[in-house]
């Protein structure tokens, strides 16, 4: 959604207070002194003095609202060295990240690959440091103009003084297969369901990724969780993984605690990417796995992720929003399948109510892929 036709010279930074929306308009160098007092330490911390198991994760950071939001991936080594790949840029809709200020003008003539569709000279870009997926360090294009100002922008930023609590993302391309987004479509479904029909996660009481994902129905899951790579239900641990980084967040704030969680083989962990040092592998990795014989939730010999909203804490909801870009052709994924989506989603812990029915838009996706795909008849694993 476009804030303003034209914002000159001034940027403008939207916040939330008493569930009023407030509008101030803020000069490059107030924005960043603005975001310095308000929303943290805008450098890295210095890890040499402390380990990444000590940092607190950056809680405070702006929320964009992507609107037709190019972003720009640059794939890594799992130790930090560049993979050879030209930069790749997807365009995003309806799914919040957290951006880490200060925004700065990239001259268009310094966008790799990226083809400029707008007459503005500057692409005004933020790093993201809340997103994870392949191994990758990722930018939004915020919005476009001069060097000085931002004319048009591709979604709105809002501060998390007020509704908004915590908000992780997951995107990826590389590492997606056909059946691991249907199964992960499923899972958010389930969970957003759970949030319909239950109201707020109230203070004092566990939450099971389990339960709220509908994994633990007395049914053969795997009517539902299409068979994935290596196990049924396969993918469902990136909603896992991405649900635990954002219920994180919601600890560093006094939210939030973890009950339970189990980490996958490190070889085998959700990558964080390297904007963020307070949140690891170690940390915040969290899988999910569930025997028939034991299908009930809180069952101990289920791998579950269970978070408990604080007793001090307010009623909580949890957000989830997704967006998928279909391929005109599959390409080759790292794990040898073909995939012919890019997928994005995120979950958010709030205060209010989602304002959309988010089970029936995530649905109504799933359905689309299911149909862009071509899934042929569920076959179904004795």
């Amino acid at each position: 959604m476009q804030i303003m036709p034209k914002i000159q010279p001034n940027l403008i930074f939207l916040w939330k207070d008493d569930n009023l929306w407030g509008m101030k308009e803020l000069s490059r160098r107030d924005f960043l002194k603005f975001s310095a007092l308000s929303l943290g330490a805008l450098s890295l911390p210095d890890i040499s003095t402390e380990t990444a198991e000590t940092i607190s994760p950056l809680a405070d950071l702006p929320l964009l609202w992507t609107q037709e939001t190019p972003l720009k991936v640059e794939y890594l080594y799992s130790w930090g060295g560049r993979r050879n790949i030209p930069a790749d840029w997807r365009m995003v809709s309806g799914v919040p990240l957290d951006i880490f200020t200060p925004i700065r003008p990239v001259h268009h003539s310094n966008l790799e690959n990226f083809t400029l569709e707008t007459h503005y000279p500057y692409a005004w870009v933020a790093p993201l440091p809340h997103l994870t997926g392949s191994p990758a360090q990722w930018e939004a294009i915020v919005g476009w103009g001069v060097q000085d100002s931002i004319l048009v922008y591709n979604g709105q930023l809002v501060g998390k003084q007020g509704d908004l609590i915590s908000s992780y993302a997951y995107a990826e391309q590389r590492d997606v297969y056909p059946n691991k987004i249907w199964n992960v479509l499923t899972a958010l479904i389930g969970i957003s369901n759970f949030v319909k029909n239950n109201g707020p996660l109230l203070p004092g009481n566990n939450y099971s990724m389990l339960q709220m994902s509908n994994l633990i129905e007395d049914l053969d899951v795997r009517h539902i969780y299409r068979n994935g790579f290596l196990s049924p239900g396969g993918g469902v641990c990136s909603v896992a993984s991405t649900l635990s980084k954002s219920v994180f967040i919601a600890s560093a704030r006094g939210y939030t605690e973890e009950v339970e969680r189990t980490r996958h083989d490190p070889i085998y962990q959700y990558w964080t990417p390297p904007l963020e040092p307070g949140i690891t592998k170690w940390n915040s990795d969290a899988t999910v796995a569930y025997y028939r014989r034991n299908a009930q939730p809180f069952d101990e010999d289920n791998l579950d992720y269970i978070f408990k909203i604080r007793e001090d804490s307010c009623p909580l909801y949890i957000s989830v929003r997704a967006h998928l870009a279909f391929n005109a052709e599959p390409i080759e994924g790292d794990l040898t399948f073909n995939t012919d989506a890019r997928m994005a989603f995120a979950l958010t812990l709030q205060k209010n109510r989602p304002a959309l029915d988010e089970p029936s838009v995530l649905a109504n996706l799933r359905e689309s892929y299911a149909n862009f795909h071509h899934f042929e008849e569920e076959i179904i694993i004795p």
